[in-house]
């Protein structure tokens, strides 16, 4: 189903506060100021499925359902449904100005995983495909938004996982039940989780066969017993919050997400123990999100270009002053576009999930991490 920015936020107020920033609860996330930002430029996303102008870029055709559905929601099985991913990023830094990892990463968790508990299931007999479907499906009525819970706090990184004096350093199942299983651990810069209420955890590395343990794909309700989430924004963000303070409010936030043995249902378990298959998932992930990051950055890229226009009339100047650098800044912002797109479309489909090319996905994310630094110079110079 479709559900407009009110209904999702209403959504929110209903979970559990389990939040914290600087030691204090935050009992809202869609009034306070700490938060209250991103979930309103999630907020955008959903009422943008009712805009005829937009819905086609944040709604398709759920390949699952058959019916209309957030684009975040849905399974991408053709290149066309990983260039929507990309389109919709962009689209959402032009709107809002900031990152939607609720929109983002738990749903790139999801696609990931949809070849790979197909092969798991064959090799082993378990069900794990049809437990994702089943939740995709559940995704999809109730317009959910999701985090992605990839990276770990990794301890002592001479060390591999099984072998950290703090087994918490990574994820982890504690504990096997009939009816599920119980994590523990912590992950760590978690992009999102304030304005989402599913987290879908995932391995941050491979792992070895004394490390099953850790081999871990699921999700859980970021509000579920056990969870406790500290928003972590850097220092220099903090004044943004300050009442009178005229500073950029973003709406980016990040997280690190403390699980204390929760519970997870065995309907939300996609993978437990197979270590053989983490790094498959993993790959599937960062080709997907590699490719697609490019959009991310290529909208912030355009927020940039429309600053440095907008800051130079109202200065008294034409931007014919600054055309060449307003070229520049526009080139940066389609290479990292143009290249995501090339390893969308140079992708192969996976037991029915479209992925993209690694090579070029992987090359994607060095630009990812550089070009846009010569954007915001450029921008800093007008």
């Amino acid at each position: 189903m479709l559900k407009t920015g009110a209904q999702y936020k209403a959504d929110l107020k209903a979970m559990r506060p389990n939040i914290y920033k600087w030691g204090r609860l935050i009992e809202d996330v869609t009034t306070d100021p700490v938060t209250s930002s991103h979930v309103n430029a999630i907020a955008k996303a959903y009422d943008a499925a009712f805009d005829p102008d937009l819905a086609p870029i944040f709604t398709t055709t759920s390949a699952l359902s058959g019916k209309q559905a957030h684009r975040w929601n849905t399974l991408m099985t053709t290149a066309e449904d990983v260039a929507g991913n990309a389109k919709m990023k962009r689209k959402s830094y032009q709107l809002t100005g900031s990152c939607t990892g609720a929109l983002c990463a738990g749903w790139t968790v999801l696609n990931a995983s949809w070849g790979v508990t197909a092969l798991i299931d064959k090799e082993f007999g378990t069900n794990y495909h049809a437990r994702l479907e089943k939740f995709m499906k559940f995704a999809e009525d109730n317009a959910i938004t999701m985090s992605g819970a990839l990276t770990d706090a990794k301890g002592n990184r001479a060390l591999k996982a099984g072998q950290q004096p703090n087994k918490d350093s990574y994820l982890h199942v504690a504990e096997q039940r009939p009816d599920g299983i119980v994590i523990r651990g912590y992950k760590i810069q978690i992009c999102g989780v304030s304005a989402a209420r599913y987290i879908v955890v995932m391995p941050t590395t491979g792992f070895g066969p004394d490390e099953k343990e850790f081999a871990v794909v699921a999700a859980v309700a970021r509000d579920a017993e056990g969870i406790t989430v500290v928003e972590t924004r850097r220092p220099s963000d903090e004044r943004t919050e300050e009442e009178g303070w005229d500073g950029i409010k973003s709406g980016t936030t990040a997280a690190w997400i403390i699980f204390d043995n929760v519970f997870v249902p065995n309907d939300q378990v996609f993978m437990n123990g197979e270590n053989k298959y983490a790094g498959m998932v993993l790959g599937n992930f960062t080709n997907i999100y590699r490719a697609a990051i490019g959009a991310c950055v290529a909208g912030q890229g355009d927020v940039m270009v429309g600053a440095a226009i907008g800051v130079a009339r109202a200065n008294g100047l034409t931007q014919k002053a600054f055309q060449d650098k307003l070229t520049a800044m526009a080139i940066l912002n389609e290479t990292t576009y143009g290249l995501g797109l090339g390893a969308i479309y140079a992708g192969k489909n996976f037991n029915g999930n479209w992925v993209p090319d690694a090579l070029l996905a992987h090359v994607n994310k060095t630009h990812v991490a550089t070009l846009p630094e010569t954007t915001k110079m450029t921008c800093i110079e007008i």
